[in-house]
């Protein structure tokens, strides 16, 4: 990627301010980008330092399935710790700032084949 591709891709995103891979996409199907811009920069760029569309939209999220998370026994122990007993009750504590971000908001589908066992498991029974 060229200095002057990284300078009009720069001025689109300070203009656009787009948040996630799904406003891009809606941007690029509604509008017309520069030619030099690709729709596909996983494609484009994998072989140039491509990261996410986080790091290519400048917010600086990672996909979940991209993240490092504690293992399951060790993520459920805080759980179980902190006594929260449902989903609605694990969701509150997502949105929250006290929520590690090394602890899954969708636990089930991180921890798929790996120890993943029920909500029953994972909830506090108490």
């Amino acid at each position: 990627m060229t200095k002057c591709i990284l300078l009009r891709l720069f001025n689109l995103k300070s203009i656009i301010n787009l948040k996630s891979r799904s406003e891009w996409t809606n941007y690029y199907k509604n509008n017309e980008l520069p030619e030099d811009i690709p729709k596909v920069p996983k494609n484009a760029y994998q072989d140039e330092g491509y990261i996410s569309i986080g790091d290519w939209l400048g917010t600086g999220r990672i996909a979940d399935h991209l993240k490092e998370y504690i293992s399951y026994n060790e993520a459920k122990k805080i759980v179980h710790s902190l006594k929260i007993r449902n989903w609605r009750e694990w969701k509150v504590f997502c949105k929250s700032a006290k929520k590690p971000n090394n602890i899954p908001n969708s636990p089930a589908n991180v921890y798929k084949d790996k120890g993943w066992v029920s909500a029953e498991d994972w909830f506090c029974k108490e």
